[in-house]
């Protein structure tokens, strides 16, 4: 099996479960106008499906967010092409300080 095989099937076996998070301009995602970027966990408790990350993460947006407004929150989806966009209003806990 070459690289390019095992990168497929890496990719092919973690793509539900993880996804690759980042900030940029809402109105402009590039690769070039990505800030920062890190790792998120999908999570199905059976009675709800969480996006998790480290607070770290989460502080920087925060931090970034005060000069650039316009700065949005995005993962990387189970599906290849998929990008979402992480609302601020779904935040529901910070390291057991809730939002």
């Amino acid at each position: 099996m070459n690289a390019a095989e095992t990168v497929k099937i890496l990719t092919d076996k973690f793509r539900p479960y993880v996804g690759m998070l980042f900030f940029a301009p809402k109105n402009q995602i590039t690769p070039t106008t990505i800030r920062f970027s890190g790792t998120a966990t999908f999570a199905d408790t059976g009675s709800a499906k969480l996006i998790i990350t480290n607070d770290h993460v989460y502080t920087r947006f925060t931090e970034l967010k005060r000069n650039e407004p316009e700065l949005g929150m995005f993962v990387t989806g189970s599906s290849p092409n998929m990008v979402l966009e992480l609302s601020e209003k779904h935040l529901i806990d910070r390291g057991g300080r809730f939002a």
